[in-house]
């Protein structure tokens, strides 16, 4: 079920093998991502399936992958500057 509920006003969701050129019965495999936020605001939010991140670039499997999931925090331009200045 592709549902959010929250205050941004942006998001959006891929199955990772829209985003990039794979064979075409590799896609279900590829995991799925979630932006939160205008991808060209100075600030948004990624999770993604980490897991299967690492069974497509490296070959591991998905149950000994350490990390299923990862949120990311992205930040860009003044935004990216004072958060590793302060």
């Amino acid at each position: 079920k592709r549902e959010y509920i929250g205050k941004s006003r942006s998001y959006k969701f891929y199955l990772s093998g829209e985003l990039i050129k794979h064979r075409e019965d590799d896609r279900e495999y590829m995991g799925r991502t979630l932006y939160l936020g205008s991808l060209k605001s100075d600030v948004y939010f990624c999770i993604y399936e980490k897991d299967y991140e690492q069974y497509v670039k490296f070959g591991i499997p998905l149950e000994e992958a350490d990390i299923i999931n990862r949120f990311e925090i992205r930040l860009r331009n003044e935004r990216a500057y004072y958060a590793v200045r302060d």
